[in-house]
């Protein structure tokens, strides 16, 4: 998901042409550890009790840059 920010190439990283690889470890991080990190790092910002605001995507930072008429 580049939305308009990726290199010439299409993409990030690697060499134009070459093969991308998948490993079972990365497979295994990116199924089991990184939901449960997600989960523990919500509870505990929902335990924070300081005035924050949860902002989960990319999508809904933009949206809040654009509401409060910050600039990049």
């Amino acid at each position: 998901m580049c939305a308009g920010r990726c290199p010439a190439g299409g993409g990030w990283g690697g060499i134009d042409g070459g093969r991308d690889s998948i490993k079972w470890g990365m497979l295994h991080h990116i199924a089991l550890v990184t939901p449960g990190n997600r989960r523990r790092y919500l509870a505990m910002y929902q335990a924070l009790g300081l005035p924050k605001i949860h902002l989960p995507s990319a999508r809904a930072i933009e949206a809040c840059y654009r509401q409060w008429d910050l600039e990049r």
